[in-house]
């Protein structure tokens, strides 16, 4: 139950950002056009949350069964995780699973969606694809800043829990 909300949380969390950043860009729009503000604003708004809606959701459901068979996608065995080698992985599991999910997700909610307000699924599939490969970048980018902002404040600390000077 704890997973389900949490995948609930992350979705609307998603569709927020993404019916807020077109309720900007259909208001300004509107200014542009002359036309009425409220309504235009609101049909950005809307139409902006159905496509993120499935978009989103259809990236969750993509990431649940790229997870399922991780260790068949990753060269893995019984583990799920791939082989150690000597070379240095070009990406780490998590940013392949990220992109995996992001890419699935853009082409099946992007087919939906396109199907939905033009009875076109692959011009929807091929415009929504790159639009989520973009957003997989973002957060994996938020999250290695995150990481690396912990990382430097947890060394801001020395052994008697007195803050040290940041070395410059």
């Amino acid at each position: 139950m704890e997973r389900a909300l949490e995948v609930m949380d992350h979705l609307a969390a998603r569709v927020t950002i993404a019916a807020a950043a077109a309720a900007l860009a259909g208001s300004a729009h509107a200014t542009f056009k002359n036309y009425p503000i409220a309504r235009t604003s609101m049909s950005a708004a809307m139409s902006s949350a159905m496509a993120a809606a499935a978009c989103f959701g259809m990236e969750r459901l993509s990431h649940a069964a790229l997870s399922g068979s991780a260790g068949l996608l990753l060269g893995g065995g019984e583990g799920g995780g791939a082989e150690e080698s000597d070379d240095a992985p070009l990406m780490s599991r998590g940013a392949v699973m990220t992109y995996g999910s992001h890419a699935l997700g853009g082409f099946l909610g992007g087919g939906v969606v396109g199907f939905l307000f033009q009875n076109r699924a692959l011009s929807g599939a091929l415009l929504f694809t790159p639009i989520m490969l973009g957003v997989g970048k973002v957060e994996l980018d938020l999250q290695d800043y995150r990481e690396r902002r912990m990382k430097e404040l947890l060394e801001l600390e020395d052994g008697n829990g007195q803050p040290t000077k940041p070395s410059s």
